[in-house]
């Protein structure tokens, strides 16, 4: 779902019918996130987030379910465990 042109109460529904644990972000009237993050030429940008916060990975365009998959994994193997 893109967020630019959403409401935060359209992103709340949405979150919570997919059962979301992670934040979102409005985009709708926050045009300099778009340039802070590059996301101005290319539809979708996905960003992968490490637990501690930091970013894994920025893929722009368009990828498969395998591909989100294998992003996922890396990031899961890459994690240390909890102690």
């Amino acid at each position: 779902m893109e967020t630019q042109s959403r409401s935060a109460a359209e992103l709340q529904r949405f979150a919570a019918q997919y059962r979301m644990n992670y934040p979102v972000l409005v985009g709708l009237g926050h045009e300099e996130f778009q340039e802070m993050y590059d996301a101005l030429l290319f539809v979708p940008v996905t960003w992968f987030i490490r637990p501690d916060g930091t970013v894994h990975l920025k893929h722009q365009g368009p990828a498969t379910k395998q591909w989100f998959e294998a992003q996922i994994k890396a990031i899961i193997s890459a994690t240390p465990e909890a102690e």
